[in-house]
C-alpha cells in the first residue's frame, strides 16, 4: 500500500511536502511503476467523482468543480514529483552498484 505523509508540515503551518514511503520495503523499479499507475488511476477516479457530483447537482456553479479539480491536480503533481525523486534515487543507486562491479580501466600513459 502506498502511504502519503502530508500532515506534519500542515501542523507547522507550512506547505506540506508529499513523502511517499513504503516502510520496510526497499526502493524497487516495479513498485515505482505500480505507484505511477496507481496515482494515474486515483487521479482519474477523483476527476470522475468530481464530475459526477457536479453533474448530479445540475452543473451549477463551476467554482465548486474548479476548486476540486485544482486540488486534485495539485495533489497529483506533488505526488508525481515525489515518485520521480524516488525514481532518480533508484537510478543513482543502480548506477553506483554498476560502477562498483565494473573494473576500472587503467589510464594509458601519455607517450
Amino acid at each position: 500500500m502506498l502511504f502519503v505523509g502530508l500532515y506534519a508540515d500542515q501542523i507547522a503551518g507550512q506547505e506540506p511536502e508529499p513523502q511517499l514511503y513504503l516502510p520496510g520495503v526497499p526502493m524497487d523499479a516495479t513498485l515505482l511503476r505500480l505507484d505511477k499507475a496507481a496515482l494515474d488511476e486515483a487521479y482519474q477516479q477523483q476527476v470522475v467523482k468530481l464530475f459526477i457530483v457536479w453533474l448530479s447537482q445540475g452543473a451549477g456553479d463551476p467554482n465548486n468543480i474548479n476548486a476540486g479539480l485544482a486540488n486534485a491536480r495539485r495533489a497529483y503533481t506533488r505526488a508525481a514529483q515525489q515518485i520521480a525523486r524516488r525514481e532518480q534515487q533508484l537510478l543513482l543507486l543502480d548506477q553506483r552498484a554498476r560502477d562498483l562491479l565494473t573494473p576500472a580501466t587503467p589510464a594509458t600513459p601519455a607517450p
